[in-house]
C-alpha cells in the first residue's frame, strides 16, 4: 500500500502559487495547492469540476465576469 499525505514536505513559494500532484489514478487526480496570503489562483480551465478541501486557513471566492472592465 502506498500512503501519501497532503501535510508532507510543505514548502510555500513567496512569489507564486505552488502545486504538486499527490495521487493520480484513472478516475481521480489529487493536487496539493499551496498559497500565501494575497496570492490568487488562475481560472480553473478543465471540463471537469474541481473539489476543494481546505486543510488550513480560509478562502475567498471571487469570480470576474467576462464583460467586466
Amino acid at each position: 500500500m502506498n500512503i501519501k499525505s497532503f501535510k508532507d514536505k510543505i514548502e510555500f513559494d513567496e512569489i507564486r502559487v505552488k502545486t504538486k500532484v499527490i495521487i493520480e489514478t484513472s478516475f481521480s487526480k489529487e493536487i496539493q495547492i499551496l498559497m500565501n496570503v494575497g496570492q490568487v489562483m488562475k481560472e480553473h480551465k478543465t471540463p471537469y469540476p474541481i473539489l476543494i478541501h481546505l486543510l488550513e486557513g480560509n478562502m475567498i471566492k471571487w469570480q470576474a465576469r467576462k464583460n467586466q472592465c
